[in-house]
């Protein structure tokens, strides 16, 4: 088919001999190759084997005609690009051109046919092949192209849904070639799920927007599950009326660099979690990329180090020497010292390799290093130390050895003298050859076993000394372990224990005398060794006393300290070490039975002059010590209550001694808190008088109690003595509080006299857990004598008042005859004045309500509202990271509910709080939303308006929207109906809005009561209008129903007098406007603007116009917004500060700028003002400071 126009091949297919002859002249004479057939047969047979560029073909034909000829070749794949020219002189009508049209010919002449009009047909249709040829060669190219690319073509008909794909698009989608069925469903369906809501709201809203570009990254997922990641390109074509009507774009298949971009995001968190610092180094070896642990091992800054070579903090000797290992080994490990950027010079390990590619390449080196700084410090430490040892050790008399796993590796000089041998006589095993015969296995089996389990090493034997003798010795060895954790071998020393050994063998003797005195004894004897904390004997007594087993005692000496009381423990412990061996040994002390009963010991004990063995004798005096505390603790009682008799008897006014007493009280009966209560005159509740032990917080928190609540108020309800003991086990009722604090015991009395309660007193620990026999008794007795004290002083202050109430009241009642009438006529004089602020100050009251309302509302919309859907944005994200835990999925579905139950919330309190109707549309319609919300809650309004809106101020708009909102509240909680009205007329001069139920109705005195919790607001409401110079009607009947309506007169002005500032008729009390200063905050921290702007929001003075994060881009604000004072910190990401203010002065030097900072030294703040700043303040300054500052520059600056 590589034919061109000029000798194109044509087939003349004509039954008729004279008609082929004739046609195959008039086309050969222009150049054209030409073959004939005179059948259909052969027609078809010549077009397959020859392919002609044209057939010339006659419809009237003997057998297959010519419209089945060209049905036929139309239909195979093989002919379908040769035109084919239909001729006819039988079938001429218009029916037989189209139908031979229909059937897939290129052209249709009727004979007898001009041989111009042939010539020109031929041309054209050949002309026409040319296009098709050259269109299906680019159409290849393209899908080539495509293919080589990877990418795929897409053309989406918006009008009518169908969607055509190119290229390689099937087979990114993981469908077989000719497998898309062109709907634009189908493309839905290969879409990841959790990407098709995405997806379509992106190209909806690019749609609605009118974008002509689209970008957009999404998943395919192909018939066999895998999941395939695409990205797209395309455009929107748009027609005149700006509805989107095509698209067209490309797809790419980015899975690889999806995968690249997780293991990069691995790669970076490996890097930020690795503890040992880790380098990136270019061929050039120098750093391209360094960790945390990198930067903080050589202090190193990216800034400081990128882009240098590690001779920076090596030295160039040493970074020469690694260069060379690594280009002949490709690998260095070992150990070098680095200089940190702060001069310090560190030990670091280093380990550095190459990564080469296929060709042996070098791409970049990687370091790693660990600071062994402490490692080198801790060995050059153990070498002076072991150095230390061996001094030391051989100044010590005791014979000292050290082994490690071939046998004895250091003996100090009195081994040697005691053993008469030199070190290496004995080095290794050699040492096995001084124990006895008889101890050999045994010793050398422990020491053995111990080196198997790495353990103590303790064994006794007779060994051979210098003068030949065998002499017995007691050796102790404990493991040593390098600082890599592995077993070294063993130091000890093996000290001559013959003399006691000999001991033993003399106890023995004796033991059986000795048991026969002391077992028969009641107090304890026992003897020990406190250097090996060890008990040779201890008698039977020891069971009855300590209620513990011998036996325990025997294995472990620390039985007897752990059984002492912890007050004594120390003190027992330290004393007996220090006097055992000095004969001085005496205590006595408090020991702890496994019951849980305490016992009083008297412990003394003398050494015995056998080696380092001490005797002694424990006599338990429980009873004795008992007596005495008893006896003490009732002196210290009955010494308590004299002095507080006397005390409370002798003076005037007992309530300034009680505290006192009190204290006195609790620490003799070891209860560290301490309440007293008296009951109120005037209501009936209890108020903290006095108290002890107790935080300000829980004075507070318990300043007032009523009858049965808590402890307290239990006492006082029962007028009876209340004790808890063991409260922490109690559930006796009201003691939850002291529970939860840790309180162990509670003992509470009430203060009576003459049968009546004046009070409470409670006592309260957290230690103690029972009472001691007679503290109670003599509370109470103290309380007691403190509540008649306390009676007796009311009578007498009673009495000493009346008397003078006597003498007062004439005096009295002459002055206020006198004072009456000026005081009548000021007390009317300024409750006029009271009342024009009242109204005055209302008013303002309403409008900052609503100023906070919608600060509020805006603060609630700018952050909350964000911040709650930035985290349902996050929970979806969270579902859609793969299949988590079941329980992992109800969690994260629960917190999507609650993400979606806040905001839903917060959605509808920001409405409430701001209605967008109100706003937006007027008050009609802002009613009209009002009265949909009552609806959730049960109440039907019908509101009626005979206007769309109200020419009114938005201030005075909000107060009535708040009245009727006020109004339907009392409808729906009061009058018992679920209906209501609300009809709104205007008219020239006023405004009336009426909210009608036909419940209950009020009682006469309801207006009069709305000011008390629970009824009508009423008041507020008339409080309001007056304050508009508006009016509230009221027209109410029992039983049928309540009429309230609204009116308020219309101004050109906007608000009521009130709100306008105008008191009275003073035209120079009327405060002339000042507007807010127009402030640009410019700081890189979100939370230090946001801190900033919501101080500054408080100060109706100041409005914050805009924010910055760079220097650039303030200037550009700057000249957008025209602030008044500009609010910028000195340390800014792109240029600093002190520079930004420089250009702000120089481009608007009208405009007053204040700098802020963390640090605002003398240097500082003189760079600021020299380039034209006002000032300079610290971030820590008082927000009154900030504010006042703002308008002082503000005020100079319009002054200037």
């Amino acid at each position: 088919m590589g034919r061109d126009r000029q000798n194109a091949l044509i087939l003349i297919v004509d039954d008729a001999e004279p008609v082929r002859y004739a046609r195959r002249r008039i086309l050969s004479q222009v150049g054209y190759q030409i073959i004939e057939a005179s059948t259909g047969e052969e027609a078809l047979i010549l077009a397959v084997s020859h392919q002609p560029d044209l057939i010339v073909l006659d419809v009237s034909l003997p057998g297959i005609d010519g419209v089945e000829v060209c049905r036929r070749l139309k239909a195979d794949y093989e002919t379908i690009p040769i035109m084919v020219m239909q001729v006819s002189a039988a079938r001429t009508s218009k029916l037989d051109l189209a139908a031979g049209l229909d059937g897939g010919a290129d052209g249709y002449l009727i004979e007898p046919i001009d041989p111009l009009e042939l010539l020109a047909t031929v041309k054209a249709l050949l002309r026409l092949l040319d296009r098709e040829k050259r269109l299906r060669r680019t159409e290849q190219q393209f899908a080539e192209a495509t293919s080589a690319a990877d990418c795929g073509l897409w053309d989406w008909d918006i009008a009518n849904g169908t969607l055509q794909w190119f290229g390689a698009h099937e087979r990114l989608a993981g469908m077989v070639p000719g497998g898309f069925s062109g709907k634009i469903d189908a493309f839905s369906e290969i879409l990841h799920p959790d990407d098709r809501p995405r997806v379509w709201n992106n190209v909806q809203s690019l749609m609605a927007a009118r974008k002509e570009s689209y970008s957009d990254d999404y998943r395919f997922v192909h018939p066999d599950g895998s999941v395939h990641w695409m990205t797209a390109k395309g455009r929107f074509f748009y027609d005149e009326a700006g509805h989107a009507v095509r698209m067209t774009g490309v797809v790419q298949d980015i899975t690889p660099r999806k995968q690249a971009e997780d293991k990069l995001a691995q790669y970076r968190m490996i890097m930020t979690a690795a503890t040992d610092g880790i380098a990136i180094i270019d061929p050039n070896a120098k750093y391209v990329e360094q960790n945390l642990a990198h930067r903080t091992i050589l202090g190193y800054a990216d800034e400081d180090l990128i882009g240098k070579t590690p001779a920076i903090h090596v030295g160039e000797e040493v970074f020469q020497r690694i260069v060379r290992e690594l280009i002949d080994t490709r690998r260095f490990q070992g150990d070098v010292r680095s200089r940190r950027k702060d001069g310090q010079w560190v030990d670091i390990a280093l380990s550095a390799f190459g990564i080469y590619d296929d060709k042996g390449e070098v791409l970049c080196y990687v370091g790693m290093k660990r600071d062994i700084t402490e490692r080198k410090r801790h060995e050059a430490a153990l070498k002076e130390s072991e150095e230390r040892f061996r001094v030391l050790a051989d100044q010590s008399p005791e014979p000292i050895w050290v082994t490690n796993l071939e046998g004895l590796e250091f003996v100090n000089a009195a081994y040697c003298r005691f053993f008469g041998v030199t070190t290496e006589e004995v080095r290794g095993p050699k040492w096995e050859l001084l124990v006895h015969p008889e101890d050999s296995d045994r010793y050398i089996g422990d020491y053995l076993k111990a080196i198997r389990e790495q353990a103590p090493f303790r064994s006794q034997a007779r060994v051979r000394t210098a003068d030949g003798t065998w002499r017995w010795i007691d050796s102790r060895g404990a493991p040593r372990f390098s600082a890599t954790g592995d077993f070294l071998g063993h130091v000890g020393s093996s000290p001559d224990i013959t003399a006691i050994k000999e001991a033993e063998v003399a106890v023995r003797e004796s033991e059986a005398r000795f048991r026969s005195l002391v077992e028969t004894v009641g107090d304890v004897f026992w003897i020990s060794d406190p250097e090996s904390r060890k008990l040779m004997y201890a008698s039977p007594a020891f069971i009855e006393i300590w209620g513990r087993d011998l036996g325990a005692l025997y294995e472990q000496f620390a039985v007897w300290i752990d059984a002492i009381h912890p007050d004594d423990q120390e003190r027992v412990r330290t004393h007996f070490f220090r006097d055992i061996y000095a004969g001085t040994y005496d205590e006595e002390y408090r020991i702890i039975r496994p019951d849980g009963t305490v016992r009083w010991v008297r412990d003394r004990g003398k050494p015995l002059g056998i080696g380092k063995l001490v005797a002694g004798v424990a006599e338990d005096f429980t009873e004795r010590k008992q007596a005495e505390e008893t006896v003490q603790q009732r002196t210290r009682q009955l010494d308590l209550l004299a002095r507080t008799s006397r005390h409370l008897i002798l003076s005037e006014d007992p309530q300034e001694l009680l505290e006192n007493i009190f204290v006195e009280i609790a620490e003799l009966i070891d209860m560290e808190m301490f309440y007293h209560y008296r009951l109120d005159n005037e209501s009936p509740l209890l108020r903290l008088r006095t108290s002890g032990g107790i935080t300000e917080q829980e004075r507070n928190l318990f300043a007032t109690m009523r009858f049965g609540e808590l402890m307290c108020g239990r006492v006082a309800e029962s007028r009876q003595l209340l004790l808890v003991e063991d409260l922490q086990h109690s559930h006796h009722p009201g003691c939850e509080i002291l529970h939860a604090a840790g309180a162990t015991s509670y003992a509470g009395f009430p203060l009576l006299a003459r049968g009546q309660l004046l009070g409470t007193v409670a006592f309260v620990s957290r230690r103690r857990v029972r009472f001691r026999d007679g503290d109670m008794q003599m509370v109470q007795a103290i309380c007691d004598l403190i509540a008649t004290t306390l009676d007796r002083a009311r009578l007498m202050n009673d009495l000493r008042a009346s008397n003078e109430t006597l003498r007062d009241s004439e005096e009295q009642l002459r002055r206020w005859k006198d004072e009456l009438e000026i005081r009548v006529r000021e007390r009317t004089s300024e409750l006029l004045m009271t009342q024009e602020r009242l109204m005055a100050v209302t008013s303002q009251l309403s409008l900052t309500e609503q100023r906070e309302r919608r600060k509020l509302a805006r603060d609630l919309h700018d952050y909350l509202a964000q911040m709650l859907v930035v985290g349902e944005m996050k929970t979806k994200m969270l579902k859609k990271q793969g299949p988590p835990s079941p329980a992992g999925v109800t969690l994260v579905d629960d917190l999507d509910q609650v993400f979606q139950q806040a905001l839903n919330y917060t959605r509808t309190l920001i409405a409430e709080l701001s209605p967008p109707s109100l706003q937006d549309s007027g008050l009609p319609a802002a009613l009209t939303w009002l009265g949909e919300r009552f609806q959730k809650d049960g109440l039907r309004v019908d509101v009626k308006a005979d206007c769309a809106s109200v020419p009114l101020p938005e201030e005075e708009a909000v107060v009535v929207f708040q009245a009727v909102r006020e109004l339907l509240f009392n409808v729906l909680k009061h009058a018992g109906v679920d209906q209501a009205t609300v009809v709104v007329t205007l008219d020239d001069e006023q405004l009336r809005v009426a909210v009608e139920d036909k419940g209950k109705g009020l009682k006469p005195d309801a207006s009069q009561r709305s000011v008390e919790p629970g009824h009508l607001g009423l008041v507020s409401v008339k409080e309001r209008f007056r304050a508009m110079d508006g009016r509230v009607e009221v027209v109410s009947e029992l039983g049928r129903g309540t009429t309230v309506t609204l009116v308020l007169p219309l101004r050109k002005t906007g608000i009521g007098k009130a709100l306008r500032g105008e008191g009275s008729s003073d035209a120079s009390r009327v405060m002339p406007r000042v507007l807010p200063v127009r402030v640009l905050l410019v700081d890189d921290h979100n939370l230090v603007r946001q801190g900033v702007r919501d101080l500054l929001a408080a100060d109706d003075r100041i409005r914050v116009v805009g924010e910055a994060r760079t220097g650039e881009e303030a200037l550009i604000l700057a000249a957008n917004l025209a602030p008044d004072v500009i609010l910028t910190d000195i340390n800014l990401p792109d240029i600093s500060g002190i520079e930004t203010t420089k250009r702000f002065k120089r481009l608007h030097p009208q405009v007053a700028v204040i700098g802020f900072s963390v640090h605002a030294d003398e240097l500082t703040r003189n760079e600021m003002i020299a380039v034209g700043a006002e000032t300079l303040l610290t971030k820590g300054c008082l927000p009154e400071e900030l504010t006042a500052a703002i308008v002082a520059c503000n005020s100079q600056r319009l002054r200037a």
